[in-house]
């Protein structure tokens, strides 16, 4: 038996309601209804005065990040600005995971991010990391990966309106 791989833990943003969600009523959220609705809807989190700064360094952040993960379904803009295609990938700097799309919301929406997530970006400079252990093309086979949804799921909670 092969030891067990080294855990990476990879915490997410920027991931919203599907589609289903856009027809659940606050009935069936309440009621426990198993539902695409533990995220937020981007609309809800437009901010134009978010970090005015230093947005356009959050953007090339997001957009240069090194691509992780790639799926067989393309992402859409929830605006529906006629943007179709948001890609099919996730990118990470080896602390965060976001979907491709992510740089496109905070650029055209103005939506804001979490502090945390920015304070992370301030801490590095805007630089992603050179040196990260996923750069070798079988990191997926080396180590038992995770994506932890917990504090995007509560973060998105705290955003919702009443």
């Amino acid at each position: 038996m092969s030891p067990p791989r080294p855990q990476k833990v990879l915490r997410t943003i920027g991931y919203w309601n599907g589609p289903s969600s856009e027809r659940v009523t606050p009935e069936q959220i309440a009621s426990g209804c198993p539902v695409e609705n533990r995220f937020i809807w981007p609309k809800d989190i437009v901010d134009p005065a978010w970090e005015s700064a230093v947005r356009s360094s959050i953007v090339t952040y997001l957009s240069t990040a090194p691509k992780i993960v790639a799926y067989m379904g393309l992402s859409w803009c929830r605006f529906r600005c006629g943007i179709q295609h948001l890609g099919a990938t996730e990118l990470s700097d080896g602390i965060w995971v976001w979907p491709e799309g992510l740089a496109h919301y905070v650029e055209k929406h103005l939506i804001r991010l979490p502090d945390e997530f920015v304070a992370h970006l301030k801490t590095s400079d805007f630089r992603i990391p050179t040196e990260v252990w996923f750069k070798d093309p079988g990191f997926m086979r080396q180590y038992a990966i995770e994506w932890d949804m917990k504090f995007w799921e509560d973060w998105c909670n705290a955003q919702r309106k009443p």
